[in-house]
């Protein structure tokens, strides 16, 4: 728009009211945008309540199957096999390491299972030279493959 009165002439909107009305936007884009982060960072107690209600639930139901199902059978030797492995400290250290139950919490469950696979690893690596064939072998690694699944699902 084009209007002349007296000295004073208007040609439309000025670089300067171009500009602040810029800088109001840019501000009032701040402004919004502040707000927004503000409000939605919000935490909510009651769902991060209900979150840990939940896995106390679910952690105490694997701590229930877990210690229900607790038990190894580890069959008596034979009188000549119990001659062999009597020197075999490694055997006698996994059997008693499984003898053992932990107590209470998953935590000392999960800390069980590591001394397991620890222990079974010792016997895998120690076995005697008499025991040293193919198929106790493969029992050895069978048995080391189910104390590691074992962890596995105490880790999940």
């Amino acid at each position: 728009m084009f209007l002349i009165t007296g000295l004073q002439c208007y040609i439309g909107p000025t670089f300067v009211n171009l500009y602040s009305q810029f800088i109001s936007m840019k501000y009032s884009f701040i402004y919004i945008l502040l707000a927004l982060v503000l409000f939605s960072c919000k935490e909510d107690d009651s769902q991060q309540l209900a979150a840990t209600q939940k896995m106390e639930i679910r952690n105490d139901s694997i701590l229930k199957s877990v210690s229900n199902n607790w038990k190894f059978d580890v069959p008596p030797p034979s009188a000549r096999v119990q001659e062999r492995i009597g020197s075999w400290n490694e055997w006698a250290q996994f059997i008693a390491e499984l003898e053992q139950r932990p107590t209470g919490t998953l935590s000392a469950f999960r800390q069980k299972t590591e001394g397991l696979i620890k222990k079974a690893e010792q016997v895998r690596n120690t076995v005697p030279p008499f025991f040293n064939k193919p198929q106790l072998r493969s029992r050895i690694s069978v048995l080391d493959t189910k104390v590691k699944s074992l962890y596995t699902y105490m880790a999940l």
